[in-house]
């Protein structure tokens, strides 16, 4: 397949990510209108735990997807596989059109979040079947290629009589990856973009109340593509390391600021904003991105499908998690001391990424299992 080809494919496959985009981030915009006692979108106002489940059951709905994208995608093919994932989008977004009741709008919520799950497994694995290595880091995954990523013979022989659950848990290289791989997909939820996302019209109207906060959402859209942009035509240019480290230390400092300044009013909302569009860029050019490059590179192919199923079902329990209390966060914490929290993890994300990430700029996937259990120089 040509250079160009790849690229039209790789498109047509983040065509899915752009729709769970727009399905998390609408709850920002029409929260509000839900709660409002004269709402005229539904029967009756939304409850506090409706309107908090309005954010987080795609999440839930993400496990399903997860669980259920490998069946469809093997037994129907990756084309017909696709096309198919993405009917519970459609569906989805009729209902929410079509009814006045809460409940068929979360039900519809969760559907859609069928969808999300399914399209984070099924996208990294057809880009993989397409993808030189060359462009791995660009495309954000490599050609699978088992015949020629084989360990030391030793290694090689133990694997083979072993089931891919016992070779990710028990064989160190595998283990090590997935623990490397979880910890960076938990903290860069646990560093809060996704709540960001979820709730964006009001965190901009409460941190920077003389602006329009339609104009910072729009502004925070335009940030977070720029962000991937920078990942992925820089990612095989300066490395994955360098870019989760500075990625996650800015974010930090963004968060701490934030707080700091919503906390003493002592200086313009301005720039409250201008540090939110900045902690998104950030966020999306390293800390945000570069964990499912290390999901795609740091598992060999007889593991790669239930690594990959395991961590994005960690991601949606997480994420779950996060956009299901960030509301009680606000009421116990105040914004600002819910940003704290997420500079916290920011600063943990930093010492991860010192510590424990290595680095699969422009090596094979046989050199990163010598490098993860300490047989090569990192």
């Amino acid at each position: 397949m040509t250079r160009i080809r790849q690229f039209q494919v790789t498109l047509a496959c983040t065509l899915g990510s752009f729709l769970m985009g727009l399905l998390f981030v609408w709850p920002s915009y029409t929260l509000n209108l839900y709660t409002s006692k004269n709402t005229t979108l539904l029967s009756k106002p939304m409850t506090e735990i409706e309107s908090s489940l309005l954010g987080s059951l795609p999440c839930l709905g993400g496990l399903f997807g997860t669980v259920f994208s490998g069946i469809i995608i093997n037994s129907l093919g990756r084309k017909i596989g696709g096309i198919t994932i993405a009917m519970p989008y459609i569906a989805s977004w009729l209902m929410i059109d079509l009814s006045s009741s809460s409940i068929v709008v979360l039900i519809a919520r969760f559907l859609g979040g069928i969808s999300c799950g399914a399209t984070l497994v099924h996208t990294p694995i057809f880009i993989s079947e397409v993808a030189d290595e060359s462009v791995r880091g660009l495309l954000t995954s490599a050609t699978d290629e088992p015949e020629k990523e084989t360990l030391n013979e030793d290694m090689g022989i133990e694997q083979k009589k072993m089931p891919p659950y016992k070779i990710l848990f028990l064989s160190p290289a595998p283990r090590r990856g997935f623990i490397i791989v979880a910890l960076t997909v938990a903290l860069k939820l646990l560093m809060g973009m996704v709540v960001v996302q979820v709730y964006a019209k009001s965190i901009f109207a409460q941190a920077a109340p003389n602006l329009s906060s339609h104009l910072c959402s729009v502004l925070f859209a335009l940030v977070l593509l720029s962000g991937s942009l920078f990942c992925a035509l820089f990612s095989d240019r300066f490395g994955r390391k360098p870019l989760l480290i500075t990625s996650s230390a800015i974010v930090a400092l963004c968060l701490l600021c934030m707080g700091v300044i919503i906390h003493t009013n002592l200086v313009p909302a301005i720039l409250t904003a201008v540090l939110m569009l900045i902690f998104c860029f950030a966020f999306m050019m390293g800390a945000g991105s570069v964990p499912y490059v290390l999901l795609a590179e740091l598992f060999m192919s007889d593991v790669q499908s239930l690594a990959s199923m395991i961590l994005m079902n960690v991601m949606w329990i997480v994420d779950f998690f996060i956009v299901g209390i960030f509301p009680y966060m606000i009421k116990m914490f105040g914004i600002h001391g819910s940003f704290y929290i997420f500079a916290l993890f920011g600063v943990i994300n930093v010492l991860v990424g010192i510590f424990l990430v290595p680095e699969t700029k422009g090596i094979s996937k046989e050199e990163i299992q010598k490098r993860l259990v300490g047989r090569q120089k990192k």
